[in-house]
């Protein structure tokens, strides 16, 4: 089962072969669960937006990238599904190298 009604925008830029960067905002309208399983009861998960974002460099003529990504900046923390882990924000550093 899925929300009724969900939405995104994703912005992303580029500043020649080394700069790059995203950011985007998506929302899941509320979601009814009405059947009871052995593993959940029937409940709602409230609606929720979220925004994420994401930034790049290119070093050393392309071998190696530094990045930064960034889930649920907002720190919206939220389930996405009725027996799902809640959703906290994560940031996350990124180091790629290229032989």
């Amino acid at each position: 089962m899925t929300a009724r009604h969900k939405a995104g925008l994703l912005l992303q830029v580029a500043h020649g072969q080394r700069y790059s960067g995203s950011i985007g905002i998506f929302y899941a309208s509320e979601l009814r669960f009405t059947e009871t399983s052995l593993f959940y009861q029937a409940d709602v998960v409230p609606a929720y937006t979220v925004v994420h974002g994401a930034v790049s460099i290119e070093l050393a003529n392309g071998k190696l990238s530094l990045g930064l990504r960034g889930t649920n900046l907002l720190d919206n923390e939220h389930r996405e599904y009725i027996a799902g882990d809640v959703i906290e924000r994560r940031v996350l550093a990124e180091v790629k190298a290229r032989f």
